[in-house]
């Protein structure tokens, strides 16, 4: 009898495994879908926010205001720093969230380019990587691969860490597509 019942369990979980897999696929493939384009979205309103220099909606894209930005230096680039700043470290660590109040910055366009977006997520963390190039006056001035990690808090997606390698252009140029 026993045997029975567990040939016919093992029957019909056979019978609907496809489906279930299936099913399961679709719901991840639409959450996918889903939280690809709320980040996607956040990207464009980082982007939107360096060009208006709108510090408070800025701020709101970020976990909470104590994150950091991680910027690294590549060899060339931090060899010419030290010769302005001998102290010139190749791993800087600072944030950006005030960078617009700056009166300095008030007739400056600034802008920041995304290309190659890489995008992974499990609908709670997700991590994205693009290639990028920041523009004053329209003019590039660095340049390289930024990737953030981001977590999904109250079903909104907040940048949780920043880091970005830089290569100044007039030591490092930018690669052909950026231009």
């Amino acid at each position: 009898m026993t045997t029975k019942i567990t040939f016919v369990l093992v029957t019909i979980a056979i019978a609907f495994l496809p489906k279930l897999v299936l099913a399961q696929k679709s719901v991840r493939s639409t959450t996918f879908a889903a939280d690809s384009a709320a980040i996607h979205q956040l990207a464009e309103k980082f982007k939107t926010c360096i060009i208006e220099k709108d510090t408070n909606t800025f701020k709101t894209l970020f976990y909470d205001q104590n994150i950091k930005w991680v910027s690294v230096g590549d060899a060339k680039t931090i060899e010419t720093l030290k010769k302005y700043d001998p102290n010139a470290s190749p791993v800087r660590l600072a944030g950006a969230y005030d960078l617009f109040r700056d009166s300095r910055m008030a007739s400056i366009a600034l802008k920041e380019e995304f290309y190659n977006p890489i995008l992974e997520t499990d609908g709670i963390l997700a991590s994205y990587t693009f290639d990028y190039c920041f523009k004053i006056n329209g003019t590039i001035q660095n340049w390289g691969k930024e990737h953030w990690q981001l977590v999904k808090v109250n079903n909104e997606w907040k940048i949780m860490a920043l880091l970005y390698s830089f290569n100044l252009v007039f030591i490092s140029p930018a690669p052909a597509y950026m231009k």
